[in-house]
């Protein structure tokens, strides 16, 4: 027997996650019937003004495919919430009880007061606790497309990664030979890269970046080519006064924990008009990795892979997942 016959729910449901599995759970355990109000494209811009949300169309396909699997689809009215209000198409439902998040907690106040005004009865308001990631915060969309977790709330950059130097082993070297990304055409304009989010690994990639006019956001050197010392100074490879310069030691093989924590402060302290270099003393082959693991998605790393040519990946979840299970075959010096 279920508390209430009909409550209405809300939310924006961008990289449907476990958090939204759990708060949908607890609302159908509540009641018979749920109206779920999620947030329409031009109500989305309007109020977050980010572009790299999903569509309508997709988030709702996505809560679809949930309430399906868990068997609950036939009981769930789904419409587009183009205010913070009710939809009009429930106006002649009578809703029960409205099911929130502590964010979206004012949302809710704000449906009552307009109630009240309209001499209609106020809704009581149910709270779902938030789920908490690896590091005991929220798990969250924002956080998903920052690069910080996944869609469990498993960290990208875990303690094991941070504190520890990591030593490639040799399965996994053989592996990373292979191309991590599409392998770059040879007339490739590099001019053409939005350099915001442009992440270059190695001495020939940063030049060609730099002569081209564009200074990645994060450019990773080591003055070899093949590892023969090549270069003596940042500025024979086109850095700038533009770029904050951070020196890192990272041995051949390796992936030291100054680099990984230097690379996962660059983006914990990102600002778009900001450009950074890193000259590894060492060898800067495996900061393709790290860079993969700190980054947000959409950013985009552009590395030499020798006797292949240039590489361009771009950072999904994906390549994310792909980077994390290489790294946790590392070992602990």
């Amino acid at each position: 027997m279920y508390r209430y016959k009909k409550v209405g729910c809300g939310g924006t449901f961008d990289l449907f996650h476990a958090g939204h599995r759990v708060f949908l759970r607890e609302v159908f355990s509540q009641s018979s019937e749920v109206f779920i109000g999620i947030t329409s494209d031009s109500y989305v811009q309007s109020v977050k003004q980010n572009r790299h949300i999903e569509s309508y169309e997709n988030r709702k396909a996505a809560v679809l495919r949930f309430l399906q699997a868990e068997g609950v689809g036939g009981r769930a009215h789904i419409s587009p919430l183009e205010n913070v209000y009710i939809p009009k198409v429930w106006e002649q439902e009578s809703l029960e009880a409205l099911f929130v998040t502590e964010e979206s907690k004012v949302g809710a106040q704000a449906i009552n007061k307009k109630r009240e005004a309209e001499g209609r009865q106020r809704l009581p308001i149910h709270i779902v606790p938030f789920v908490l990631a690896e590091d005991r915060k929220i798990v969250s969309s924002t956080r998903i497309r920052k690069g910080e977790i996944d869609r469990e709330g498993r960290l990208y950059l875990p303690d094991s990664f941070l504190k520890n130097t990591l030593l490639l082993p040799e399965s996994v070297r053989l592996e990373l030979k292979k191309p991590f990304g599409e392998i770059l055409p040879g007339n490739f304009s590099y001019a053409k890269v939005n350099e915001e989010r442009c992440l270059a690994v190695g001495d020939v990639t940063t030049k060609l970046f730099h002569d081209a006019h564009i200074t990645p956001f994060i450019a990773v050197v080591d003055f070899l080519i093949e590892r023969k010392k090549t270069y003596t100074s940042a500025a024979e490879l086109g850095f700038t006064t533009v770029q904050e310069i951070f020196r890192v030691s990272n041995p051949p093989g390796n992936i030291t924990h100054a680099l990984m924590e230097t690379i996962q402060g660059i983006f914990a302290v990102r600002g778009d008009h900001k450009r950074y270099g890193i000259i590894v003393e060492g060898e800067e082959d495996l900061a393709v990795l790290p860079l993969l693991l700190a980054s947000p998605l959409g950013f985009e790393v552009y590395y030499g892979q020798p006797g292949v040519g240039s590489v361009r990946v771009i950072v999904s979840e994906q390549a994310k997942d792909k980077a994390k299970s290489l790294v946790s075959r590392f070992k602990v010096a």
